[in-house]
């Protein structure tokens, strides 16, 4: 996956290590900008359609500078899946 985060092109390439079809699937990041990056993806029946649930877990680079700028991260995150999702 790539994207522009924070003025930067960043790119992430995960592995899907979990798949139960039609109900979810996991990727986590094998090379990127993060520590860690966990992206569950579940999907759930609802009448007239479907809704997807995006659960992301990370774990920053960098220790206590990494853990200082979650927060921001995490709102930058929240945005960016949302946007995605509306494409």
């Amino acid at each position: 996956f790539e994207g522009t985060h924070f003025g930067l092109r960043l790119r992430l390439t995960a592995r899907i290590v979990e798949l139960t079809p039609p109900h979810r699937f996991v990727d986590e990041m094998v090379e990127g900008p993060f520590r860690s990056f966990r992206h569950l993806h579940e999907f759930k029946r609802r009448p007239g359609g479907t809704t997807m649930i995006d659960t992301l877990t990370w774990t920053c680079p960098a220790g206590w500078l990494g853990r200082l700028a979650d927060p921001l991260i995490a709102a930058h995150l929240r945005g960016f899946v949302s946007e995605r999702n509306t494409e």
